[in-house]
């Protein structure tokens, strides 16, 4: 005949212990209960590590969008340059005889020319300044920051040392 066993009639001989199904419930339902024969995670950490997804700066996505739009600025300003010299170098005379009569029209494109790059040029500068102020940002991603700051770090270079360089170039001219 065979003989019924419960597991909580087990006979502690066989090298188990005697555990109650409702004990084993309740083991599981505490929250500080770990299993011991559970494999074990790696690098001692008791449970699994869940990283929060990390937002973007704010102040780095705003510099790169001030980059953008300092370089647009910046290209129009190009166009319209060379678009002046073009018509001065077709006849250099007229733009003379249209300064003595004072005809300031003739040098609207390149004052808006000017304006446009200066404009671009400060907004350069505090998109430069929010790019590292979103770098330092914690908790917070970095790629637009850093590119805010590489673009708008690049366009205030440029423009200053072309400021220089028109500046050398007028002294040696004088």
């Amino acid at each position: 005949m065979e003989e019924n066993r419960n597991d909580s009639t087990r006979s502690a001989n066989e090298g188990e212990q005697v555990v109650d199904h409702n004990e084993q419930q309740q083991l599981h339902n505490d929250p500080f209960y770990t299993n011991p024969y559970a494999t074990q995670p790696a690098f001692g950490h008791d449970l699994p590590f869940q990283q929060e997804k990390i937002k973007q700066s704010g102040l780095g996505i705003a510099s790169f969008i001030i980059a953008l739009i300092a370089v647009l600025l910046g290209i129009i300003g190009m166009i319209l340059s060379v678009a002046f010299a073009a018509n001065v170098s077709e006849d250099p005379q007229s733009l003379i005889r249209d300064l003595e009569n004072n005809d300031p029209s003739v040098l609207a494109s390149v004052m808006i020319a000017g304006l446009l790059m200066i404009a671009g040029a400060g907004i350069a500068f505090v998109g430069l300044i929010l790019g590292i102020v979103g770098a330092f940002a914690k908790n917070r991603r970095k790629v637009f920051a850093i590119v805010g700051i590489i673009l708008n770090g690049l366009i205030v270079v440029g423009i200053v040392a072309l400021t220089v360089l028109g500046l050398v170039i007028g002294a040696a001219n004088v």
